[in-house]
Formats: C-alpha cells, structure tokens, sequence
C-alpha cells in the first residue's frame, strides 16, 4: 500500500493514517493489526520546519562539519 498509495508519506508521516492502513491490510490478510504491525518511524518523528533548524544553537565545530574550504 505504501508504494501505491505513499500512505504514510504526507506531512503526518503515517501519525494519522498508520493505525487505519494496518488494520485495512489485517483485514484483508486474516490477521490481527498486531500481526501486521506499525510503519518503521524514520527520522524526523516529527516534521521539522526550516524556521525551527534555523533557531537552533550553533556552534563553530558544527558549521566546521558542513562548510569546505
């Protein structure tokens, strides 16, 4: 369903829609929605936006990390 239908890949990251794709694939397998299970949480859990990175402390070991010079 999720290469089909990206459900779980919107702005909720499958928060809203995860619960309800499980038990609609248990029900179509026969099996409890524990047997299924849950979508695999990637990184960021929670969307993250570019405002909020650009707020966060930064010190000079992490622009080091990322700039070439």
């Amino acid at each position: 369903m999720k290469s089909m239908l990206r459900c779980g890949m919107g702005p909720c990251q499958g928060r809203l829609c995860g619960l309800t794709v499980a038990e609609v694939i248990a029900a179509e397998r026969g099996v409890s929605p524990a047997e299924v299970g849950y979508y695999r949480l990637r990184s960021p859990v929670k969307p993250v936006t570019l405002a909020e990175i650009a707020s966060m402390p930064r010190e000079e070991r992490d622009e080091k990390a990322v700039l070439r010079v």
